[in-house]
């Protein structure tokens, strides 16, 4: 199963994406793309530098890697966030409140990813330790792209999106119990 993880994420991913319904696709498109490459940098340089994220290293487990870091991972960024905001802009309307309770709802969901993802060997942190560097870069980067949507009037209230997050958030909750 592990050796199917990117082959699942980019399936799985690519249908809750086309399910997406919104009124400003090609936006919607245009902030996938921007999301994508963006978050795919600066997975790159915090690999090379350790600066963003904390020292770490991506395993052999998620396929395909751009200077070391697996193409899957920038789709992941994509859908956990697009699924944080669908989730915020259920709750609320204010631009700010979304964009903290999308970036409170990444940072949660990679408190329960991050020590299956290690166990997991998808990465390794230098020392075994997971800094709280990481955390704090999850929240201003899901804040950023929310704030982005938001500044490309994207409404993002799908149930695809949203189960998609509470599925992958209990996947790796069961999976911290048995491993």
């Amino acid at each position: 199963m592990k050796l199917l993880t990117p082959y699942v994420l980019l399936i799985t991913g690519g249908i809750v994406l086309f399910n997406v319904r919104t009124e400003r696709k090609l936006y919607l498109y245009t902030w996938c793309f921007i999301t994508y490459i963006i978050t795919l940098i600066l997975e790159i340089i915090g690999v090379r530098t350790g600066i963003i994220f904390g020292s770490y290293t991506y395993g052999n487990i998620l396929g395909f890697s751009f200077y070391g870091v697996p193409l899957i991972i920038g789709f992941n960024w994509v859908i956990i966030i697009m699924a944080s905001i669908s989730i915020a802009q259920s709750a609320e309307t204010n631009i700010i409140l979304v964009a903290l309770l999308t970036a409170t709802l990444g940072v949660i969901f990679d408190i329960t990813l991050e020590p299956v993802a290690v166990k997991l060997n998808y990465w390794k942190w230098e020392g075994d330790i997971i800094p709280l560097r990481n955390y704090y870069s999850w929240f201003v980067i899901a804040f950023f792209f929310s704030i982005l949507a938001s500044i490309m009037k994207i409404k993002l209230r799908s149930v695809f999106l949203e189960h998609y997050f509470l599925i992958q958030f209990m996947f790796f909750i069961l999976l911290s119990l048995f491993i």
